[in-house]
């Protein structure tokens, strides 16, 4: 299954996304995943933090897996509530046509 596939038919149908990485650099498949309305569970490594601060994103520490246990709990427990709340501002932040005028306008 490419990424592709994945986008369309795989991220839709899901309700729970975890990304336990030791590092990142800004993860791709956080942004894909908030945008597909999952809510994430993602350690706080690179630019994750930096990606939402909507309640959908629930960060814990690298490396320990007592808080991303317990995160992925809250996750199951409250995703209908939280799904979703990410999607707007994500949306406007990593929509790449946007950013590229943003860039042609301090270029010119």
């Amino acid at each position: 299954m490419g990424k592709n596939e994945v986008l369309a038919q795989v991220l839709p149908e899901t309700d729970i996304f975890v990304n336990p990485s030791l590092q990142e650099g800004l993860p791709t498949t956080v942004i894909e995943a908030l945008l597909s309305r999952c809510t994430v569970v993602a350690t706080d490594v690179g630019g994750t933090r930096e990606i939402s601060q909507k309640e959908d994103l629930i960060i814990v520490p690298p490396g320990d897996s007592v808080p991303l246990f317990d995160a992925m709990k809250e996750a199951i427990l409250r995703y209908e509530e939280i799904s979703g709340t990410s999607y707007e501002s994500v949306r406007e932040k990593f929509d790449s046509r946007r950013n590229v005028e943003r860039i042609y306008e301090v270029y010119k």
